[in-house]
């Protein structure tokens, strides 16, 4: 029998298994006679989708999301009525995809030359030859060098930094005490950065709880300690001397669309609904996020970093998957200051990164 053309619908909302609806995913509808792909969809910021204009037939709807197992739905038997699936659950998955390289066309990031660093340290070596402060040379970075925590208390309350980079193991006082006061007693959010040479499970989240805001493992590369630093100096919106700290390079890989392309099969208006989507609702989503942080609602900032946690994973964007993890989990009692920079840039972060994505 022929199909026949009637402009109805399949509907439902994807939810993870904890009933917390899964945003950006894909959902294919393929003729169950010979699987050819017929219609794509995505879900919007509630989980909801609608699969709309569909022929007399029979189909089969497959629900991809990066991080989560695939669904199949059985044969569903579609006669010009809404079908309703209801919440269809998606079970996360710890299967991991290689990423693609993207080119980025400006530097994300760009840090004015009176930027100043505080390195407070014992001892510093890292994985090559050169110092931590031939590193901070290379990029050009001013700098100021104190030896304990103590020192970099007195040193903070005379003079404003733009980051900390803290040891950990000091004499006289350790980097976790210093960190602590330099929030409490000091009330100076200037971004700190744990330097530690323990790899104990939790020492991050250890670091984060006294008030630092990431983390690095001694010893580390000059990569590693140019992409912390990048993902944590402030911006002075008011400069105008400015020059690159770390220039994104041609070669970054900011996303990869590589899951959202396999979904599409080469439909180019699904790839460039998915990143105009994206763009649209990561914005909203990030002053949900700024607005609930204002009214230092700290689990709400949590329900709305779990919401963008899926989507950072499907479209790639590796650099952010554990800072969106890190403010997902944040401990009740950490320093609201610490989230504050935190949010701050991860916000930014993700604004230039979207505003770099095309399709």
């Amino acid at each position: 029998m022929p199909f026949q053309t009637e402009a109805q619908s399949i509907v439902g909302v994807i939810e993870d298994v904890s009933g917390n609806p899964l945003p950006y995913v894909s959902i294919a509808v393929y003729e169950a006679e010979n699987s050819n792909l017929v219609k794509g969809s995505v879900s919007d910021m509630d989980g909801e989708f609608e699969v709309e204009e569909l022929e007399y037939g029979e189909y089969v709807l497959e629900i991809h999301m990066l991080g989560f197992e695939p669904y199949r739905t059985k044969k569903l038997s579609y006669q010009g009525q809404q079908i309703d699936l209801g919440s269809v659950l998606l079970k996360e998955s710890a299967q991991e995809l290689e990423t693609v390289t993207v080119k980025a066309k400006k530097p994300l990031i760009t840090v004015s030359a009176e930027k100043m660093v505080l390195n407070v340290a014992d001892n510093i070596s890292t994985a090559g030859d050169d110092g931590l402060e031939l590193l901070l040379d290379k990029m050009s970075a001013q700098y100021d060098i104190v030896s304990n925590g103590q020192e970099a208390i007195e040193a903070l309350s005379k003079q404003q930094y733009d980051l900390v980079l803290m040891d950990v193991q000091m004499p006289v006082m350790d980097g976790y005490s210093a960190s602590q006061k330099i929030r409490t007693e000091l009330h100076d959010p200037t971004p700190i950065i744990a330097l530690t040479a323990s790899a104990q499970r939790g020492e991050r989240e250890k670091c984060i709880r006294f008030g630092m805001n990431d983390y690095l493992s001694k010893p580390f590369t000059e990569e590693e300690l140019e992409a912390t630093i990048f993902r944590n100096i402030s911006l002075d919106s008011n400069s105008t001397e400015e020059k690159p700290l770390r220039a994104m390079e041609q070669s970054e890989a900011l996303y990869d669309l590589q899951s959202i392309r396999e979904l599409a099969d080469g439909d180019e208006d699904f790839i460039e609904t998915m990143v105009e989507m994206f763009k649209e609702e990561s914005g909203k989503m990030l002053d949900e996020m700024k607005s609930a942080l204002a009214e230092a609602n700290i689990d709400q900032v949590g329900k709305v970093a779990h919401k963008l946690k899926p989507t950072i994973d499907q479209f790639g964007i590796s650099s952010l998957q554990e800072e969106v993890r890190e403010i997902e989990k944040y401990d009740r009692q950490g320093s609201l200051e610490a989230l504050k920079e935190k949010v701050n840039s991860f916000d930014q972060q993700l604004r230039a990164i979207a505003s770099e994505m095309t399709a």
